[in-house]
């Protein structure tokens, strides 16, 4: 029997910071700004993360996959999606079907 004690990971999302920076980002570079929200926003809540960047002045967000793309899609998020990884031929269907959603070709 280990008597290792057990270690608990916190993760806390300061939408607030979030909102700061995209804002900060937005104002800097004065050309439209993509915020990637794959992996679940790094674990951080896509959805969440990408209202407040979409709310601060993105104009863009990224995702991995298809799937990623449809779950902003029915949260009510608007703003035109790049799929960052080259869909199938089998999930072409669902990329068009998404309003703004956008695929990757690159071979």
């Amino acid at each position: 029997m280990s008597s290792d004690p057990v270690v608990r990971a916190e993760i806390v999302v300061d939408l607030a910071a979030v909102r700061a920076n995209v804002r900060a980002l937005a104002a800097r570079t004065g050309t439209p700004l993509m915020v990637v929200v794959k992996a679940d926003a790094y674990g951080h809540g896509a959805v969440p993360v990408a209202r407040v960047a979409v709310g601060a002045g993105a104009t863009w967000l990224g995702v991995a996959l298809v799937e990623e793309a449809a779950e902003l899609r029915e949260a009510g998020i608007g703003v035109p999606i790049l799929v960052l990884s080259e869909p199938g031929p089998s999930e072409m269907a669902a990329v068009a079907a998404l309003a703004g959603g956008r695929p990757t070709v690159y071979s």
